[in-house]
């Protein structure tokens, strides 16, 4: 197996090429702004900040962010989420619900499944792992 610096475990049975392509997608959430990273090489893909008086503003932003992402990468479904213990649980559900869900007003992704048909992209990022999570 590759060895990875990672938050969380890695269990893999594609070979090294596949998982060198795959996106690796890190959501740090804490107090001050989202920062999406690649969770392996822990480059910073975009700084969010987050404004407590309005924090949908926020959110929405995130939501921009991730169908551009999406839309770069539209067979990549998993995202892994860090929140700072000092984040609220509502705003986290809040989060998770912006990282999963296709608006109405989103331009539509396509992708080609199994029979080489195009299929319209439900979600943005529906495989959802906290990757900071201790016993």
């Amino acid at each position: 197996f590759p060895s990875h610096d990672s938050p969380i475990p890695f269990v893999s049975t594609s070979d090294l090429k596949e998982e060198k392509n795959k996106l690796n997608l890190l959501l740090e959430i804490n107090s001050a702004e989202f920062i999406l990273k690649d969770a392996v090489t822990d480059a910073v893909i975009k700084n969010i900040p987050r404004d407590l008086s309005n924090p949908q503003m926020a959110l929405d932003s995130l939501h921009q962010n991730l169908w551009e992402i999406k839309a770069a990468n539209p067979n990549e479904n998993t995202i892994i989420f860090n929140p700072d213990n000092v984040v609220d649980y509502s705003f986290i559900v809040k989060t998770m619900d912006t990282v999963r869900e296709m608006l109405k007003t989103d331009e539509p992704i396509y992708v080609n499944d199994e029979q080489g048909v195009s299929t319209k992209v439900a979600y943005l990022f529906d495989n959802i792992i906290f990757g900071n999570l201790t016993e």
